[in-house]
């Protein structure tokens, strides 16, 4: 399954590092994912995200001082992001959605790169209703969570979540030592088949 979800998540640019099995995580649900690449993530205080809306409650119990909501993925919401980092407030991490659950927004995804590189922090994509099989976000991003139970699977009867690594992200070292200290696969070998099942026809 992680050899399978690797190669699909592996980006089409030819200069990007292609993702092994050892850079995908696999989780029972969604928070659990969120959850263990927060607290992964938490030496620094601050937080912002634009994301599905239960993130932020799975956030506040990580570690994190405070965090900042942005409900839309607007050119004003990054115009605000612009001017915290420009006031020499960090933060650790931003989670983004593209499409964005449940309005659809597409947030600059250059843009957030080129202030995650300049201001360092780590960028966590959720490409649930995207999928990484219509959307090539790699380059652009640090971490991809997947939510296997919706589209990979699409048939209602079974529950996962991938947590995949970008092999070129400043963050890597440190994200795949700490996500590799605690990491417990407790996906059950059935839904681990019923997935495999499910996922031939994903593509299609």
């Amino acid at each position: 399954m992680r050899t399978k979800i690797a190669r699909l998540l592996t980006s089409e640019k030819a200069s990007q590092e292609v993702v092994r099995q050892q850079d995908v995580f696999l989780y029972l649900k969604g928070m659990c994912a969120i959850g263990a690449i927060a607290r992964s993530i938490v030496s620094e205080s601050t937080y912002s995200s634009d994301p599905y809306a239960s993130t932020p409650e799975c956030i506040r119990v990580s570690g994190y001082e405070r965090f900042t909501f942005y409900t839309q993925g607007v050119s004003a919401k990054l115009d605000q992001l612009e001017l915290l980092l420009a006031s020499d407030r960090s933060i650790a991490c931003l989670f983004c959605e593209i499409p964005s659950n449940p309005l659809y927004a597409t947030p600059d995804l250059h843009r957030i790169r080129r202030l995650a590189d300049q201001y360092h922090f780590a960028v966590v994509y959720d490409d649930t209703i995207g999928t990484f099989e219509n959307v090539d976000v790699l380059p652009h991003v640090d971490v991809i969570v997947t939510s296997l139970t919706k589209m990979f699977s699409g048939a209602c009867d079974v529950m996962a979540v991938s947590v995949a690594l970008n092999p070129q992200s400043p963050f890597h070292k440190k994200l795949s030592a700490k996500l590799s200290g605690n990491y417990k696969n407790l996906v059950f070998s059935t839904d681990a088949e019923v997935l495999l099942r499910n996922y031939l026809d994903f593509q299609a």
